[in-house]
């Protein structure tokens, strides 16, 4: 049923308000003899949707079953990939926290922090791992393989602080230091490279073969 309707008006002729009334219509609806019912209606759908999930069954079953075999298979390797790549993982890590380079970079991590306790023992923990200061891998090991008057400095300030302090010495820098530290490290680096690249040529081409034949005599003068 739609509602009455009261519609307010201004009437210019009689210079008033005038009411347009609309009286209530009632509608009336019918079902549509046409349209099924409605669970008839889904109950055929589903079985449809059946019957055609068991025809693609049937037709591709050898497709499906490789599929299922195929899940099945990576359901059995993946745990063994998963850990063979975890185990791969952790090794590489345990290598790089026992590597130098992991070593330096926590002696740059304590020199950021500015504490110097721990700047000396992270310099003594590289150290160890260091091999251009092999075998002894000490302070003055280090000093004496890199010959750096401003590196002693540095690393004698740092000592002054930690073992000596005193109000007229000056004051060590952990940036200085760490400044110091990694141009020798660079150039010791450097230095060890160009030796083991020397010593490999001295293997390829041994002194005195040159001179002498494979049967040890000397080679006849031309």
């Amino acid at each position: 049923m739609l509602p009455p309707i009261d519609l307010r008006w201004w009437n210019t002729g009689a210079q008033s308000i005038d009411v347009a009334h609309l009286d209530p219509v009632t509608l009336h609806a019918e079902a549509n003899p046409a349209a099924g019912d409605a669970s008839s209606i889904g109950t055929s759908g589903a079985r449809r949707s059946w019957g055609a999930l068991r025809d693609v069954i049937a037709d591709r079953w050898k497709s499906i079953a490789l599929v299922l075999l195929a899940l099945a298979g990576l359901g059995w390797l993946m745990p063994r990939t998963i850990r063979a790549i975890a185990a791969r993982h952790r090794r590489h890590r345990e290598a790089y926290l026992r590597s130098e380079t992991f070593a330096f970079s926590e002696l740059r991590r304590a020199a950021r922090h500015g504490d110097a306790k721990a700047v000396y023992f992270a310099l003594l923990d590289w150290l160890r791992r260091f091999e251009p200061v092999a075998p002894q891998h000490t302070l003055e090991a280090f000093r004496a393989v890199a010959h750096d008057a401003a590196l002693d400095d540095e690393i004698g300030a740092v000592e002054r602080e930690l073992f000596a302090p005193s109000a007229g010495a000056a004051r060590w820098s952990p940036h200085r230091l760490l400044r110091q530290v990694g141009g020798a490290r660079r150039n010791l680096r450097r230095r060890a490279r160009r030796h083991e690249h020397t010593r490999l040529l001295q293997n390829l081409n041994p002194v005195g073969l040159s001179s002498t034949t494979s049967f040890g005599r000397p080679k006849p003068a031309r």
